[in-house]
Protein backbone atom coordinates (compact mmCIF):
# COMPACT_ATOMS: atom_id res chain seq x y z
CA UNK A 1 0.00 0.00 0.00
CA UNK A 2 1.92 2.77 -1.16
CA UNK A 3 1.36 6.57 -0.02
CA UNK A 4 1.08 9.39 -2.44
CA UNK A 5 1.84 13.50 -2.25
CA UNK A 6 1.09 14.92 0.84
CA UNK A 7 0.44 11.92 2.68
CA UNK A 8 3.90 11.09 2.06
CA UNK A 9 5.37 13.79 2.96
CA UNK A 10 3.34 13.85 5.98
CA UNK A 11 4.41 10.56 7.22
CA UNK A 12 7.66 10.95 6.09
CA UNK A 13 7.70 14.27 8.35
CA UNK A 14 6.05 12.66 11.49
CA UNK A 15 9.03 9.71 10.97
CA UNK A 16 11.99 12.19 10.21
CA UNK A 17 12.95 10.78 7.70
CA UNK A 18 14.23 12.22 4.62
CA UNK A 19 13.91 15.43 2.89
CA UNK A 20 10.30 15.71 3.74
CA UNK A 21 8.38 17.80 0.40
CA UNK A 22 11.98 17.42 -1.21
CA UNK A 23 10.55 14.15 -3.74
CA UNK A 24 12.50 11.92 -2.06
CA UNK A 25 12.09 8.24 -3.66
CA UNK A 26 11.79 5.11 -1.13
CA UNK A 27 12.26 1.53 -2.73
CA UNK A 28 9.51 -1.34 -1.30
CA UNK A 29 10.49 -4.60 -1.53
CA UNK A 30 7.55 -6.77 -0.05
CA UNK A 31 8.27 -10.64 0.84
CA UNK A 32 5.29 -13.00 0.87
CA UNK A 33 4.30 -17.22 0.96
CA UNK A 34 3.61 -17.80 -2.06
CA UNK A 35 0.02 -17.47 -2.20
CA UNK A 36 -2.95 -19.35 -4.17
CA UNK A 37 -6.13 -18.57 -5.14
CA UNK A 38 -8.93 -19.54 -2.50
CA UNK A 39 -10.89 -20.87 -5.44
CA UNK A 40 -8.09 -23.44 -5.18
CA UNK A 41 -9.83 -25.30 -2.88
CA UNK A 42 -12.84 -27.00 -1.70
CA UNK A 43 -15.08 -28.80 0.70
CA UNK A 44 -14.63 -27.82 4.34
CA UNK A 45 -10.85 -26.91 3.30
CA UNK A 46 -12.52 -24.18 1.28
CA UNK A 47 -15.07 -23.00 3.96
CA UNK A 48 -12.18 -22.68 6.68
CA UNK A 49 -10.32 -20.62 4.42
CA UNK A 50 -13.11 -18.68 3.48
CA UNK A 51 -14.18 -17.82 7.28
CA UNK A 52 -9.97 -17.32 8.56
CA UNK A 53 -10.57 -14.24 5.98
CA UNK A 54 -13.54 -13.23 7.67
CA UNK A 55 -12.33 -12.83 10.70
CA UNK A 56 -8.98 -11.23 9.29
CA UNK A 57 -11.28 -8.28 7.80
CA UNK A 58 -13.02 -7.76 11.22
CA UNK A 59 -9.76 -7.76 12.72
CA UNK A 60 -8.08 -5.27 10.51
CA UNK A 61 -11.56 -3.20 10.51
CA UNK A 62 -11.91 -3.14 13.81
CA UNK A 63 -8.61 -1.59 13.93
CA UNK A 64 -8.76 1.32 11.44
CA UNK A 65 -8.18 -0.44 7.94
CA UNK A 66 -10.94 -0.81 5.94
CA UNK A 67 -10.47 -3.33 2.98
CA UNK A 68 -13.26 -1.54 0.76
CA UNK A 69 -12.71 -4.61 -2.36
CA UNK A 70 -13.53 -8.01 -1.14
CA UNK A 71 -13.61 -10.28 -4.23
CA UNK A 72 -12.66 -13.70 -4.77
CA UNK A 73 -9.29 -12.72 -6.25
CA UNK A 74 -8.50 -11.14 -3.37
CA UNK A 75 -8.93 -14.03 -0.92
CA UNK A 76 -5.55 -15.78 -1.35
CA UNK A 77 -4.05 -18.95 0.69
CA UNK A 78 -0.97 -20.79 1.20
CA UNK A 79 0.08 -24.08 2.53
CA UNK A 80 2.28 -24.04 5.46
CA UNK A 81 4.62 -26.89 5.63
CA UNK A 82 2.74 -29.28 7.80
CA UNK A 83 -0.32 -28.98 5.14
CA UNK A 84 -2.08 -26.44 6.87
CA UNK A 85 -4.04 -23.50 4.78
CA UNK A 86 -3.50 -20.26 5.81
CA UNK A 87 -6.22 -16.99 4.28
CA UNK A 88 -4.73 -13.95 3.93
CA UNK A 89 -6.95 -10.71 2.54
CA UNK A 90 -4.88 -9.65 -0.12
CA UNK A 91 -4.70 -6.27 -2.18
CA UNK A 92 -4.94 -3.49 -0.09
CA UNK A 93 -4.63 -0.46 -2.73
CA UNK A 94 -7.97 0.17 -1.87
CA UNK A 95 -7.89 0.30 1.56
CA UNK A 96 -8.71 3.31 3.69
CA UNK A 97 -7.99 3.98 7.08
CA UNK A 98 -9.73 5.34 10.17
CA UNK A 99 -13.46 5.79 8.77
CA UNK A 100 -13.93 5.26 5.24
CA UNK A 101 -16.12 7.86 2.98
CA UNK A 102 -16.61 9.41 0.12
CA UNK A 103 -17.21 7.17 -3.46
CA UNK A 104 -18.44 4.13 -1.78
CA UNK A 105 -18.05 2.19 -4.90
CA UNK A 106 -14.33 0.98 -5.29
CA UNK A 107 -13.88 -2.21 -6.62
CA UNK A 108 -14.94 -4.87 -9.00
CA UNK A 109 -18.62 -4.28 -9.57
CA UNK A 110 -20.20 -7.82 -9.76
CA UNK A 111 -18.65 -8.01 -6.04
CA UNK A 112 -20.36 -4.93 -4.42
CA UNK A 113 -22.92 -4.81 -2.43
CA UNK A 114 -26.19 -3.49 -3.55
CA UNK A 115 -26.13 -0.77 -1.61
CA UNK A 116 -23.29 0.75 -3.00
CA UNK A 117 -24.72 0.12 -6.38
CA UNK A 118 -26.65 3.15 -6.99
CA UNK A 119 -26.59 6.75 -8.85
CA UNK A 120 -26.12 8.70 -5.52
CA UNK A 121 -22.59 10.24 -5.75
CA UNK A 122 -21.40 9.84 -2.17
CA UNK A 123 -21.88 6.71 0.12
CA UNK A 124 -20.43 6.08 3.75
CA UNK A 125 -18.63 2.82 3.06
CA UNK A 126 -20.35 0.68 6.39
CA UNK A 127 -18.53 -2.59 7.67
CA UNK A 128 -21.96 -4.08 6.05
CA UNK A 129 -21.12 -3.47 2.75
CA UNK A 130 -17.71 -5.50 2.80
CA UNK A 131 -19.92 -8.61 4.45
CA UNK A 132 -21.83 -8.38 1.74
CA UNK A 133 -19.04 -8.39 -0.59
CA UNK A 134 -18.23 -11.61 1.03
CA UNK A 135 -21.32 -13.06 0.62
CA UNK A 136 -21.18 -12.29 -3.36
CA UNK A 137 -17.87 -13.75 -3.72
CA UNK A 138 -18.90 -16.66 -1.86
CA UNK A 139 -21.49 -17.33 -4.11
CA UNK A 140 -19.69 -16.78 -6.89
CA UNK A 141 -17.16 -19.23 -6.12
CA UNK A 142 -19.79 -21.99 -5.51
CA UNK A 143 -21.68 -21.68 -8.37
CA UNK A 144 -18.50 -21.24 -10.56
CA UNK A 145 -16.16 -23.94 -8.93
CA UNK A 146 -16.14 -27.39 -8.26
CA UNK A 147 -13.19 -29.20 -6.64
CA UNK A 148 -10.83 -26.43 -6.79
CA UNK A 149 -11.54 -26.30 -10.81
CA UNK A 150 -13.53 -23.73 -12.96
CA UNK A 151 -16.88 -24.97 -14.27
CA UNK A 152 -17.20 -23.31 -17.02
CA UNK A 153 -16.53 -20.04 -19.14
CA UNK A 154 -20.08 -19.11 -19.39
CA UNK A 155 -22.25 -19.55 -16.44
CA UNK A 156 -25.73 -17.92 -15.11
CA UNK A 157 -23.36 -15.29 -12.84
CA UNK A 158 -21.22 -13.96 -15.76
CA UNK A 159 -23.66 -11.30 -17.27
CA UNK A 160 -22.41 -9.15 -13.86
CA UNK A 161 -19.37 -8.89 -15.25
CA UNK A 162 -20.71 -7.30 -18.67
CA UNK A 163 -22.62 -4.33 -17.45
CA UNK A 164 -22.34 -1.48 -15.49
CA UNK A 165 -22.91 -0.72 -11.71
CA UNK A 166 -26.85 -0.45 -12.09
CA UNK A 167 -27.11 -2.94 -14.33
CA UNK A 168 -25.95 -5.27 -11.83
CA UNK A 169 -27.46 -4.25 -9.44
CA UNK A 170 -30.56 -5.28 -11.38
CA UNK A 171 -29.03 -8.25 -12.28
CA UNK A 172 -28.19 -9.30 -8.66
CA UNK A 173 -31.45 -8.30 -7.64
CA UNK A 174 -32.99 -10.69 -10.23
CA UNK A 175 -30.99 -13.39 -9.57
Amino acid sequence: MGLKGQQQRTLEKALGIGEAGQGSRVLYIIAFRKLFSITKLSGDEFLRAWWQVVVCHRVLWTHGVHHCDVTPSNLMVSRTTYGRVISVLNDLSLTQQDRPSGFGRAGMVPFIAMGLLTQKAKIEHLYQHDVESFIWSLTWVCLRYEDGKLLSKVGPLDKWLRTNAMGCREKKAAS
